[in-house]
């Protein structure tokens, strides 16, 4: 009897410190994958002027976020929390003050949008329910060309944590990108965008 009612009590505080773990994770990836993006479209547009002093530069502060977020990935595994926190340590507590702390997400001020979509030109800003988004058509030859876009559109988003909207058709893709926490654009969905247009670089 004992056994039984000691079970179920263990498994809850694991799961709500999985959940508060990933909280975490997520607060602390977002800005370095905004670091990471920009650093890479710096690192495009560099290329293209032929600013050859600058992309070593440009490429160490790539490498040390792709670095800092693979430590995350690694520091901040669910499992060994989860595994700690039911052996009765203190990590289920030490998580625990980070609750909530993801916090809101800076919306894009005008001046911003003014620098940065000029580096995104074939997306449009639309309205939809007062929210503004990043939208843009793709153009495909075929029906398979155009889900194996939308899968790499997904891979990439699932890989940033940040998902937009995508509308597959016979040689068409939608994407739709903006940040439905804060309702509004983030400089994030601009990143996005220029990796989509990365991605779509390569059916083309």
């Amino acid at each position: 009897m004992n056994d039984e009612k000691e079970s179920p009590s263990v498994q809850p505080e694991a799961s709500e410190s999985g959940r508060s773990l990933a909280n975490i994770r997520h607060t602390l990836r977002t800005p370095l994958n905004h670091i990471i993006g920009y650093s890479e479209m710096l690192l495009e547009e560099a290329d293209e002027r032929g600013l050859e002093s600058s992309i070593a530069d440009i490429r160490k502060i790539h490498a040390a976020g792709k670095r800092l977020l693979a430590c995350i990935d690694e520091l901040l595994d669910p499992e060994t929390i989860d595994k700690a926190s039911a052996q009765g340590s203190g990590a289920g507590r030490t998580i625990g003050l980070f609750r909530g702390a993801d916090g809101d997400a800076p919306s894009v001020t005008e001046d911003e949008i003014k620098e940065l979509q000029p580096k995104i030109p074939e997306w449009q800003i639309i309205a939809e329910d007062a929210i503004p988004k990043l939208d843009r058509q793709f153009r495909f030859k075929n029906f398979k060309d155009a889900i194996a876009f939308t899968d790499a559109v997904g891979a990439a988003a699932e890989e940033e944590g940040h998902h937009p909207r995508l509308t597959t058709e016979w040689g068409k893709v939608g994407v739709t990108w903006w940040t439905h926490k804060i309702k509004n654009l983030h400089k994030n969905d601009f990143i996005m965008a220029a990796k989509t247009d990365a991605i779509y670089r390569k059916f083309v």
